[in-house]
């Protein structure tokens, strides 16, 4: 499942997972056994997305930008001279970032994951749903958004960036202004300079991951000839599960509920070859195409 990912703009290192967890309900299910049997895999996944994201971080840009918070300080403490170095090698950075890579609007200086997931079935999702439009029909609109923050299941990376159209001028300006002794103008500049970065954002839902990843087990299985009962138990269960996942997604609003019934045909099929213990080979063929571009075209991975 190698994907190119393609962060979505937004306004304004993974060593592991933050995972804060919301639950919809005191007796809210808890993550079952097919579940469980992807958490590895997908969380793996999740990793080697946020390693691509981060292979792409420019260094001499984001030393660029520690020289302007270094400047910001010495100017601080009135220490003018320095500050114009600090300005000069984050002038000199940037140069080195532009001549290698001339057409870049964004570059990237630092990378933020964050893993929001829920316990809680489709039931409990839609109840919740009902409650944040009743709230927000009478005008509760920080309750609702309280609820509301609680309903996501995703990896959220979050890549910070300097936008390089404007952020040279910027520098040139600053260093411009203290030449002419307006130290506070351009202590302004470098304030604005940290807080114009630019948020590129890229959103993968886990429940459609682990769909695919229980997919992906289902398939081992239905490409194995001569199956016992116990695997065509787990094979159904698969099966059924990943069905519930994306009925999950759906609830959480991760697309629209037509995105989302190719996929609930594709899986009625493979019920039906599943019945049979005789190997059926390329059966996962067209819901893997389907999912790889729905994750696409919604979330750019």
């Amino acid at each position: 499942m190698n994907r190119k990912i393609i962060p979505i703009l937004a306004a304004g290192l993974l060593t592991g997972f933050v995972i804060p967890q919301a639950s919809l309900a005191d007796n809210a299910n808890k993550p079952n056994a097919q579940v469980k049997s992807v958490q590895k895999s997908v969380q793996q996944e999740g990793r080697t997305a946020v390693s691509d994201i981060e292979e792409t971080i420019i260094k001499e840009a984001a030393s660029s930008l520690d020289h302007v918070i270094d400047a910001i300080k010495n100017l601080q403490k009135d220490d003018v001279k320095a500050a114009i170095k600090d300005i000069a090698s984050a002038t000199g950075d940037l140069e080195i970032v532009l001549a290698a890579n001339p057409e870049l609007s964004l570059a990237p200086i630092a990378v933020k994951p964050v893993v929001y997931d829920i316990y809680g079935d489709i039931a409990s999702v839609n109840k919740t749903v009902k409650t944040v439009k009743s709230l927000i029909d009478d005008n509760r609109l920080q309750e609702a958004r309280q609820i509301l923050s609680g309903l996501a299941s995703e990896i959220n990376i979050q890549v910070t960036n300097i936008p390089l159209g404007t952020y040279p001028e910027a520098l040139k300006y600053a260093a411009a202004l203290l030449a002419d002794g307006k130290k506070k103008s351009a202590l302004d500049v470098l304030y604005n300079i940290t807080d114009t970065l630019v948020i590129t954002r890229t959103t993968i839902p886990l429940p459609v991951l682990r769909a695919e990843h229980m997919l992906a087990l289902a398939k081992g299985l239905l490409e194995t000839n001569n199956r016992n009962s116990s695997q065509q138990k787990e094979l159904k269960a698969l099966l059924d599960n990943a069905r519930t996942q994306l009925k999950l997604a759906s609830a959480l609003g991760y697309g629209e509920e037509s995105d989302y019934e190719p996929f609930y045909e594709e899986i009625d099929k493979l019920l039906k070859y599943a019945k049979s213990s005789k190997a059926k080979i390329g059966a996962f063929d067209e819901i893997n195409l389907k999912i790889d571009r729905f994750l696409r075209k919604r979330f750019g991975y």
